[in-house]
């Protein structure tokens, strides 16, 4: 019996890969929450025009290649489209409600930096999308030897390392994985722990949309994730659960072919709750600025201890408290691009490239080389350079100026359109040679790394590189001694006459 794998496996050339488009209701809903939240903004009327049409204009590009995106028949690893939204609470959100920190920067600054950001998301989307083949998202790029891992494999294979991502959650945050490794190892360790799990709860979620697994397969993945989940953020963290949880999300949505409306709307609720707490907690449970090592017992207490600062503030009704402590309001990279633009070129010169520089030294592993340069090192410089921070402020407390803030340090105006260009264009290229990927495609899985990481606007571009080149070799390593080559034979003929992709039918 001929053995059956996904038919977008390569797709011959001629054929077309036919996707159902996700289904888009309740679309309305983005912008209903925008004319709500202008509504509702104290500090609406200080906005200027421009900058009222700039807020809107940013707010609708974060969103447009996502929309795009759903609604084609033929889909590629949404990872640009997941960059692009992600500037939302980081770039538009803060002027749409006109948030009190950012409303503090000059109106000449913030309407620098509203132009900045959209200049930058104009020539990102035009340069993606423009002239796209045909066959952009049905044929992959000869640059990937095709490799595939069998789907039970692949099953099997993804519920191992979502176990063993949950048992290395758990050791870390009890204190044990540092005990056994020096800093050398810790962060290549962290960084392959996300990544494996990262792949399983992609590979799980969009089988679990696909309902390709079975109900007891079903409850297993759910226990291991929500115990991992639960340990993960018992140190007042929501960066890293919110990263898995949108990545699990939009596989499901892969899977299912529509989106999960209130799966989504639960995680978003869940957040925005336990994140009004987060400040206090913090003051509460972290000794010296810095997460402590858990036991069992304290991460009870420390969920009690959250859960209780969230209701305080949500009881006591302090408004203003509740705006700096949203789920948006410590996403606020536009009030750092205005105040960088207030000091660069006024007060400081461009940089020209400097933070570059530690780009080829992030990429050495510290196993290699002891006197490495911290990760944040191109970060702090900046940081210091525009006077965000002092070097005090620095031993504890990294503050993420972003990509957009770097390029501007660097070259101003020429650095933001290069900036577009290069990550529109890598996208772009990326997007191509992942295409066509079944979930059970060594390349497919490994994309999701590329989706998950498209996510850490914060970061500067030398951290960026650092962390996701030690997750794609990581992920190599592990995943190819399970795949095997797909044969390249010519392609079969389905009952209704159709071609079928070269791989799809074996003897």
């Amino acid at each position: 019996m001929p053995l059956q794998t996904h038919p977008a496996v390569v797709a011959p050339k001629g054929s077309v890969r036919k996707l159902p488009p996700i289904k888009l209701h309740y679309i309305w809903l983005p912008l209903v929450v925008l004319a709500f939240e202008f509504v509702r903004s104290k500090n609406f009327d200080q906005l200027h025009p421009l900058e009222i049409c700039l807020g809107i204009f940013i707010t609708l590009l974060c969103f447009l290649p996502g929309f795009i995106w759903a609604s084609q028949k033929e889909r590629e690893p949404p990872a640009f489209q997941c960059f692009c939204a992600i500037h939302y609470p980081y770039y538009g959100y803060p002027i749409v409600v006109a948030q009190s920190s950012y409303m503090n920067c000059n109106t000449a600054d913030r309407l620098m930096a509203g132009a900045a950001v959209t200049l930058f998301l104009v020539v990102a989307i035009v340069t993606y999308y423009f002239n796209r083949p045909p066959d952009f998202c049905s044929r992959p790029t000869k640059l990937i030897q095709i490799r595939e891992i069998p789907e039970r494999t692949a099953t099997g294979l993804a519920f191992g390392l979502l176990l063993a991502w949950c048992v290395f959650t758990i050791l870390w945050t009890l204190g044990m994985v540092q005990e056994f490794l020096t800093q050398s190892y810790r962060n290549p360790a962290f960084v392959a722990a996300f990544g494996a799990g990262t792949i399983a709860v992609w590979t799980l979620a969009r089988q679990f949309g696909a309902n390709k697994l079975r109900s007891g397969e079903k409850l297993v993945f759910v226990l291991i994730f929500g115990v991992g989940m639960i340990f993960l953020a018992s140190i007042v963290m929501l960066v890293q659960p919110m990263t898995f949880c949108v990545v699990g999300i939009i596989a499901f949505m892969m899977g299912r072919g529509k989106i999960p409306w209130l799966m989504l709307a639960t995680v978003l609720v869940v957040a925005a709750f336990l994140n009004l707490g987060k400040g206090p907690a913090r003051d509460k449970i972290w000794v010296g600025g810095s997460a402590p090592y858990m036991t069992p017992e304290m991460v009870i207490q420390s969920y009690e201890t959250w859960i209780a600062e969230s209701f305080n503030v949500i009881v006591t009704g302090r408004a203003q408290e509740r705006e700096e402590r949203s789920i948006f309001s410590r996403a606020n990279l536009i009030t750092l691009l205005s105040r960088v633009m207030n000091v660069v070129p006024g007060r400081k010169p461009y940089m020209y490239g400097e933070t570059y520089g530690y780009i080829p030294e992030m990429l050495v592993p510290r196993v290699f080389w002891k006197n490495k340069p911290q990760v944040h090192a191109a970060n702090n410089l900046i940081s210091l350079n525009c006077g965000l921070s002092s070097r005090a402020n620095l031993r504890s407390t990294t503050v993420g100026v972003g990509l957009l803030a770097e390029a501007w340090v660097n070259f101003g105006w020429a650095g933001i359109i290069g900036l577009a260009v290069i990550i529109g264009g890598a996208m772009r290229f990326m997007a191509r040679a992942l295409a066509a990927a079944a979930p059970t495609m060594m390349h497919g899985l490994i994309s999701v790394v590329w989706v998950a990481y498209s996510f850490q606007v914060e970061q500067v571009t030398s951290a960026w590189f650092s962390s996701f080149s030690q997750a794609v070799l990581v992920m190599i390593i592990m995943l190819y001694p399970f795949s095997r080559p797909v044969r390249d034979t010519p392609p079969a003929t389905s009952p209704r006459g159709a071609p079928v992709a070269p791989g799809a039918a074996r003897g």
